[in-house]
């Protein structure tokens, strides 16, 4: 059924989106940013005039299924994170989660003037950064509104079935402000709690010492597979 375009908005289009309605200024540059392409008025009203009123077309049937998302993204957190980066921002909500969890797994601020690494929605500072969109909620955590909204759009997620990912890291630099130095060699360092760090990539700014995210990141992926 032919949508009737509201007044001062311009047409955005996608193969993954659809038609989509926006205000001049911020949405459109977001939209476009985002790869959907600019459909004057005349080329939609000629495109909605092929299509025979209050007929809807059936939906092609899909060669998959919501429980094959659902089992994805339970399957590793990586997942979960990777449906974001596929969905990407939600142009009809641009503050809403969908958008925000999307900015925070690809560190897309661009049209916000910034520009952040990655970071896995299991990353220390989510749940800070995600709190707003689960308080007053029956949602417990973040993490549960995220699958929730993967799950809702699961249809858009047939990539994420195949597609080889990487995980995101869910820590940045430590820094020890009382780090207990236990046991040292000619290359690397005992640090109680932390084990043995090369003293090449470890540095000491400002009385602290501080781990790279990269190790940091080793040790604890460790300490969680031992649990």
């Amino acid at each position: 059924m032919t949508q009737k375009v509201p007044s001062n908005k311009l047409i955005l289009w996608s193969q993954a989106a659809g038609y989509v309605f926006v205000s001049p200024g911020d949405e459109l540059t977001t939209g476009l940013v985002a790869g959907l392409e600019f459909i004057p008025q005349s080329e939609y009203d000629a495109r909605m005039s092929q299509v025979a009123p209050d007929v809807v077309e059936a939906p092609e049937a899909l060669a998959f299924t919501q429980a094959d998302v659902l089992a994805r993204i339970e399957e590793d957190q990586k997942y979960l994170d990777h449906a974001f980066v596929i969905l990407g921002k939600d142009m009809e909500d641009p503050q809403g989660a969908r958008t925000r969890f999307a900015r925070f797994v690809t560190g897309d601020f661009l049209d916000e003037g910034k520009k952040y690494r990655p970071k896995s929605l299991s990353h220390r500072t989510a749940s800070k950064c995600f709190y707003r969109f689960i308080k007053d909620t029956h949602y417990k955590s973040h993490q549960t509104l995220a699958k929730d909204i993967a799950i809702d759009n699961w249809h858009l997620l047939e990539e994420l079935l195949t597609v080889e990912c990487y995980r995101l890291p869910s820590t940045d630099d430590v820094w020890l402000e009382h780090a207990k130095i236990t046991n040292m060699t000619q290359k690397a360092m005992e640090v109680e709690g932390w084990g043995w760090l090369p003293r090449s990539q470890i540095k000491f700014t400002k009385g602290k010492l501080v781990i790279p995210a990269w190790i940091a990141q080793k040790i604890l992926d460790k300490k969680e597979e031992q649990i």
